[in-house]
C-alpha cells in the first residue's frame, strides 16, 4: 500500500462472513476472504460495533483492501 495512503487504512481479522452477493442475474458469488484471514480495509468505511464487549467494524468485501500476509 503507498504511504500517501498507510494513515487511512486499517488491518484487522476476518471473525465471521456472509454469504457472498447476489449479481443481476441472481447468482451468489463467494466472499474473497475466509474467517480467520488479516485484510487491510478503508478505516473510514463500515460500522463500528461491540461484540462480547470487543470493539469491532462491520465491513463489505468490497472495503476490503487486500489480504496480509
Amino acid at each position: 500500500i503507498p504511504d500517501m495512503h498507510r494513515d487511512i487504512q486499517a488491518v484487522g481479522v476476518v471473525i465471521a462472513k456472509g454469504p457472498g452477493k447476489v449479481d443481476k442475474k441472481g447468482r451468489r458469488h463467494s466472499l474473497a476472504v475466509e474467517v480467520g484471514d488479516k485484510v487491510a480495509f478503508k478505516l473510514e468505511r463500515g460500522m463500528s460495533v461491540e461484540i462480547a464487549g470487543k470493539p469491532c467494524r462491520l465491513i463489505k468485501d468490497d472495503f476490503v483492501l487486500g489480504k496480509v500476509v
